[in-house]
């Protein structure tokens, strides 16, 4: 009965809008975008999926819904703010290269509120982008939510290391990073 249940379940769900792409385990896909330092778009089962890097928030390089908010909640300019965004998509890109192949690691979420969805997803190395890009002081680590709670504190260990060691943007731009991370966490 309760394995009906899981089966009517799985099937339910692969059958709704946001989670057509639900898939267990780790499969590659073709990296088809780098959109910004924590959202990629990849090409699964041929369709064009906007996909947000799980625990991380970068900063944005376009006028979107999320830098307008970024904007409103800091002091900062917006030209200063592009500056950061651009810096984070640019780290991106030496991370990952259009047409590499990705990996999602577990199963793929519904979307936010800004239509990404959100997943851990790691390069052709094996390097978790998530990761690397706070560790290399790129982006910072989202607060915790009960489901995702220990790779968030492995984040938020990560972004510590970062901070004090001046890597990335805390190092090149650190009071624009210090009014960013406080204003928009």
């Amino acid at each position: 009965m309760k394995n009906r249940f899981v089966l009517l379940l799985s099937l339910f769900m692969l059958l709704m809008p946001g989670f057509t792409y639900a898939a267990q385990g780790n499969l590659s896909y073709p990296l088809e975008k780098i959109e910004d330092g924590d959202t990629l778009v990849l090409s699964i089962k041929g369709e064009s999926v906007r996909v947000q890097l799980l625990g991380i928030d970068a900063p944005e390089d376009t006028h979107n819904p999320k830098f307008k908010s970024d904007l409103g909640k800091t002091e900062i300019e917006a030209a200063q703010l592009i500056l950061l965004g651009e810096a984070a998509t640019g780290h991106m890109k030496t991370l990952v290269q259009i047409s590499e192949l990705v990996t999602i690691h577990g199963v793929l979420r519904a979307p936010d509120r800004y239509g990404r969805t959100p997943a851990m997803v790691s390069n052709a190395e094996g390097r978790i982008l998530s990761e690397a890009m706070v560790q290399d002081g790129y982006a910072i680590a989202m607060p915790p939510s009960a489901e995702d709670s220990e790779f968030i504190l492995r984040l938020d260990r990560l972004e510590r290391f970062s901070r004090k060691s001046n890597n990335g943007l805390w190092g090149l731009h650190p009071e624009l990073m210090r009014n960013w991370y406080d204003r928009t966490r």
